[in-house]
């Protein structure tokens, strides 16, 4: 992981800086999106409430929905957050009028933990922000910097110092293309930037529609194959990318079906000499397949979901081999040892599935074809069922 957790001060030590996990997680919210209600002060129990709204909209208008954040900061132990940890969840949030309960930890829920709030979700709303989820948001939100440089100095280093190779490699690549730029060219980078466009309108009719909807607004990315540079591609999965980070809020797994179809029609976009550039956007599909794999495993108990992340894994293995691009292969076993990692929790009694799941696909990366694996009949029938 790009940020060190550890970089803000232990919760339990009285040193200045105990309450200052819960003021980053008010920061980071209010920073992608959410509305402060209430921010964190210490009670006369000792405990802080943090209450936080967020806005929907959709074909009936717009919904608003009150959040009861609570902050957990074990990132020091690397201990996971337990259900006794999160006690009463449903009376604190009718306590506070709200009527959803976010998680905000800075490292994982465990099993008990998220069995909890399962079971309450015909009750209330609910969602929790793990280590990973917040720093893939956060790298990816408009103020990066900012919050990088408050709370993350060190990581921040790191970050910027990742950034600026990559930038230098850009410029010394758009000289070189300055220099030999054609009337061609201008014509498919104007049609690119129009495509591009039109990928963003997709985008924004996506992220209103509602879930009924969502599936048919996807699919409108299918007229753009014929058309497809690596460029155009990136954009649409950068897209996909976004879509695949609502998985841990239970997305259907029709709409992971077809971003696992998108990118097996999209990827590769081009067959030129611009390998550097393919193997950018084969980077990108593989972390969408992790996205949708880690979450599915972590989150939701979804083996349907997860197989859809494992086998865009598998796609761009074998596409890895068939032109040579032995980065991306070693990029998807560095995902999949990842994976393995995460999945390997003393704490989380209900990974077994998951874990033999994940050995199943990684055994059959060297298969050609991209048939899902044979399954044993237990885990067939537990796909069968998330369908």
């Amino acid at each position: 992981m790009m940020i060190d957790f550890r970089e803000i001060p232990q919760a339990n030590k009285s040193n200045g800086g105990q309450d200052r996990f819960e003021q980053f997680a008010c920061d980071f919210l209010e920073t992608i999106g959410f509305k402060i209600i209430r921010r964190p002060d210490r009670g006369p129990d000792g405990k802080k409430d943090l209450i936080v709204s967020d806005t929907r909209t959709g074909v009936s208008g717009e919904t608003t929905i009150k959040w009861l954040v609570s902050c957990k900061h074990f990132a020091h132990s690397d201990n996971s957050v337990k259900d006794t940890d999160e006690p009463d969840i449903y009376d604190r949030v009718l306590k506070h009028n709200c009527q959803g309960f976010l998680g905000f930890y800075s490292t994982l829920p465990s099993s008990t933990l998220s069995d909890k709030l399962y079971a309450l979700r015909d009750r209330i709303e609910g969602t929790t922000y793990d280590s990973t989820r917040i720093e893939r948001e956060l790298l990816s939100c408009n103020q990066k910097e900012r919050l990088l440089a408050s709370y993350f100095p060190d990581s921040n280093d790191k970050y910027r110092q990742s950034i600026y190779i990559d930038k230098s490699n850009q410029k010394d690549e758009n000289n070189k293309l300055t220099l030999t730029m054609t009337e061609e060219d201008v014509f498919q980078i104007t049609k690119t930037a129009i495509i591009i466009l039109e990928i963003e309108k997709i985008r924004e009719e996506y992220f209103e529609a509602s879930w009924d909807d969502k599936k048919n607004v996807l699919n409108k990315l299918y007229r753009f194959p014929d058309h497809s540079n690596e460029r155009i591609a990136s954009a649409i999965f950068d897209f996909l990318e976004d879509v695949a980070h609502l998985t841990s809020v239970k997305i259907p797994s029709d709409i992971a079906g077809s971003i696992h179809s998108l990118v097996l029609t999209l990827f590769p976009s081009s067959y030129n000499n611009d390998t550097k550039k393919r193997i950018e956007n084969g980077k990108k599909c593989v972390y969408i397949g992790y996205i949708l794999a880690y979450d599915a495993f972590i989150h939701l108990n979804n083996l349907k979901i997860a197989e859809y992340g494992l086998s865009i894994l598998k796609f761009v293995y074998r596409e890895g081999k068939r032109k040579n691009m032995q980065e991306l292969n070693d990029y998807v076993l560095e995902q999949y040892q990842e994976l393995e990692q995460t999945l390997d929790r003393p704490e989380r009694n209900d990974l077994v599935n998951a874990k033999e799941l994940v050995r199943i696909f990684k055994d059959d990366l060297e298969t050609k074809d991209l048939i899902f694996p044979e399954l044993p009949n237990h885990l067939l029938q537990l796909t069968i069922k998330n369908d």
